[in-house]
């Protein structure tokens, strides 16, 4: 299909597909909604492009498919009750907003 459309762009760089969106060169990325976030708020910290453009997400495929999986129930029960924790004393979001524009 690619090679039949030759404005169809692969892009493997996560950051460099973040700045395309906002200077209009792609219309569309693909990428995990917290790596965007993540790039976004470094390039908004260079200065070079405006990230206040609005975009659009949504889920392409649905659900995360992503899970943890943990071949010792003692080591799940352990990470499952640090999490609960860590969201229970806002420790959680707190890490998120360190790498988004959220903090």
């Amino acid at each position: 299909m690619a090679n039949k459309k030759p404005l169809y762009l692969e892009n493997h760089d996560q950051k460099l597909q973040v700045k395309m969106l906002y200077l209009e060169r792609f219309d569309i990325i693909q990428l995990d909604l917290q790596i965007f976030k993540h790039y976004r708020a470094k390039i908004q910290k260079e200065g070079q492009i405006n990230t206040h453009l609005l975009v659009d997400k949504f889920p392409l495929f649905g659900a995360s498919p992503n899970n943890i999986i943990f071949h010792d129930k003692k080591a799940r029960n352990g990470f499952n009750k640090g999490l609960k924790e860590l969201k229970a004393n806002g420790r959680y979001e707190e890490i998120f907003a360190s790498y988004t524009l959220d903090n």
